[in-house]
């Protein structure tokens, strides 16, 4: 949202535009990506060219090989030498993080917007030693095995990139991470402001209330970006809110907020037309929603959108995958809760694999006695539907399909209990299914969303 703010306004405000005047530059460094990993680098809200990602990269990559050449001579390590001593290249996301600096200087963008990989204090974007403005979005309980287990321990983490002389801002946060929060602007001196609410006639291109809230912080940040961009002073603690934060919402900043678009987190995507050129019938409701907050989150959304459906009412199909690191129940209950509370149950539930475009990876997916955590997963849900009353599921309980048209037929299946769960070997199979029986044909055809 940032960027798509600034993007807008620098447009229309060449004050702020150290480029051409037609050509205003933004750069924007976010992670992880989706299907390309220059989706990390953009320029103007794309992805950097290709060609220009791959100059940088390899001056950056043969650039690391020589300062560790030179370290290795320099302190006489021999290259057969197992013992520590020469100089690693960076890690992935470092290297990552390098290459969004050298090209952004390379592109002379006008703003660079860095979102933190993990945490903050030892993160590799907290090189930067004088940001304009930092920030600190809503916090969850994520990468606990790293920064803590508790949000008052994340958020100290977090805070690690706030600079002394930097305003930094946040929103409402629960009282130990606030207070952490707070905590850490105190020994440095400086102010936390929190922005004012976001009016009711603003338009936010991504979907779900929390996003107004995020959508609230966007705007003040680029507001002081563009106040401290002119002129920058060191501020400090006790130093009142700047007014410009309370003054109307600029056309500009309005467009920035509407156009913004996010892939991932809350996209409605209608599947493609079937062969015979009809319609689709399946819709799928696409969010990485991977803590427990943001599941809850993403489920309040799916809720709100879903309740607007025209009648009849679809099928609901939940496809969902997580990481082992997780806790099933910490991600499931809160998601089923709120679908159940809102009155929009799935009718099925599907566990799937990760699925990657690496060639080594089969087709087919992954064999049965690969399934376990997937089955783990469906014993969960199954358990969420149960409630604590009932005889919690066994993971091997859990039916594994072999292909996507036995999927199909269970989701077919008038027998089963709504919101049964099942495995699917992979994420492909899963989709095959899903169209498979959305396309029954005839008046047979059924409206699924996913």
């Amino acid at each position: 949202m940032c960027e798509s703010i600034l993007r807008h306004s620098l447009r229309g405000n060449n004050n702020n535009n150290k480029n051409n005047n037609n050509t205003p530059k933004t750069g924007l460094f976010t992670s992880p990506h989706l299907v390309d990993v220059r989706e990390r680098i953009r320029i103007n809200g794309a992805p950097v060219a290709e060609d220009i990602f791959l100059q940088h990269f390899w001056e950056l990559f043969h650039a690391c090989e020589r300062l560790a050449d030179e370290h290795d001579k320099s302190n006489d390590v021999s290259s057969s030498s197992s013992s520590g001593g020469a100089l690693p290249m960076p890690a992935y996301f470092r290297f990552m993080t390098l290459l969004a600096l050298k090209i952004f200087d390379a592109e002379n963008v006008d703003v660079a917007i860095f979102e933190v990989g993990l945490g903050g204090r030892l993160d590799a974007t907290n090189v930067l030693p004088k940001p304009l403005v930092t920030a600190v979005t809503p916090l969850g309980y994520d990468h606990m095995e790293l920064l803590g287990h508790t949000l008052g321990a994340i958020a100290r983490e977090k805070a690690g990139i706030f600079k002394k002389g930097v305003p930094a801002f946040t929103v409402h946060q629960e009282d130990d991470a606030m207070e952490s929060l707070r905590a850490r602007a105190a020994e440095l001196d400086i102010p936390l402001y929190m922005p004012p609410s976001l009016p009711d006639d603003v338009v936010v291109g991504l979907a779900g209330q929390h996003q107004r809230v995020n959508a609230a912080l966007a705007v003040a940040l680029c507001l002081t970006w563009e106040a401290r961009n002119k002129h920058a002073e060191d501020v400090k603690a006790g130093d009142e809110a700047p007014s410009y934060l309370n003054e109307p919402i600029t056309p500009e900043y309005r467009e920035g907020l509407q156009a913004a678009r996010w892939p991932g987190r809350a996209q409605v995507e209608d599947d493609e037309p079937d062969p015979t050129g009809v319609g689709s019938d399946l819709t799928f409701y696409l969010d990485g929603a991977h803590t427990p907050e943001s599941i809850a989150a993403c489920a309040d959304w799916f809720v709100d959108v879903a309740a607007k459906a025209p009648s009849p009412t679809p099928t609901r199909v939940l496809l969902f995958n997580c990481q082992e690191e997780r806790t099933p129940l910490a991600l499931l209950q809160p998601l089923h809760e709120r679908v159940a509370q809102g009155n929009v149950m799935f009718d099925r539930a599907m566990f799937v694999p990760p699925d990657s475009s690496t060639a080594s990876l089969k087709k087919d997916g992954m064999p049965k006695d690969a399934l376990t955590w997937q089955q783990n997963l469906g014993a969960a849900w199954q358990g969420c539907a149960l409630g604590s009353g009932g005889t919690q599921p066994s993971s091997s309980s859990i039916a594994v399909m072999s292909t996507h048209a036995e999927a199909a037929a269970s989701l077919a299946s008038t027998s089963l209990p709504r919101s049964s769960p099942c495995v699917v070997p992979s994420l492909g199979e899963a989709i095959e299914a899903l169209r498979l029986y959305a396309r029954g044909g005839g008046d047979r055809r059924k409206k699924v969303e996913v």
